[in-house]
């Protein structure tokens, strides 16, 4: 087991003593998280310890909270296409229970989460609240389906930032990572360097 995951266990385990496995949606790497007043905690890891994915692999996700909460999961590429992960048509219900690792997509979840093509980097965003907030509906309100040529995931995500600052919801906490699409060599190389 990689050492972030083991991290990320001992992690929740500080504050809860239940590590039941449920369902749920979740995706990403290099971890930034972003702070606002808030009592809760949220953590995100990817299956893979350097967020690194040769195309067309499935990645997984693991995600965890101290306080029940609902959670709000999209995928932004480098060239500033977005997509809703959770929830989504396969798992409508959002809520994420404390104590309990969720992992995204879960086994029987009806949908996989792949990379796409070499060299490709995106930025998973996990938005979690207190109060069930509709927040797909408004991310696809602020957000085009095709964007344009000189937009990018940064700009993407600050629109979001911008937008949940607005709506002035009390209890919100937000986690990213960038996972990486790269060859079998660059991977290997990674992990090589990694030993050293």
């Amino acid at each position: 087991m990689s050492n972030k995951i083991i991290l990320f266990l001992v992690i929740l385990l500080g504050f809860s003593c239940a590590t039941n496995t449920k369902p749920v949606q979740q995706a990403e790497v290099n971890v930034q998280q972003r702070n606002r007043d808030s009592e809760f905690e949220i953590f995100l890891c990817a299956d893979h310890e350097s967020n690194m994915y040769q195309a067309d692999e499935n990645i997984y996700l693991f995600f965890a909270t101290n306080k029940n909460c609902y959670l709000t999961l999209l995928s932004i590429s480098n060239n500033g296409k977005h997509r809703i992960l959770l929830p989504n048509e396969y798992q409508k219900d959002n809520q994420a229970i404390a104590g309990y690792v969720y992992r995204i997509p879960s086994q029987n979840a009806g949908f996989n989460f792949k990379t796409i093509a070499h060299n490709n980097e995106c930025t998973i965003l996990a938005i979690a609240t207190m109060d069930e907030v509709r927040l797909q509906d408004k991310i696809n309100e602020i957000l085009p389906q095709s964007p344009a040529e000189n937009t990018n995931n940064d700009t993407i995500i600050e629109s979001i930032y911008k937008m949940l600052e607005n709506m002035q919801i009390k209890d919100l906490k937000t986690y990213q990572i960038k996972i990486k699409t790269v060859s079998k060599k660059e991977e290997d190389n990674y992990v090589q360097d990694k030993k050293n």
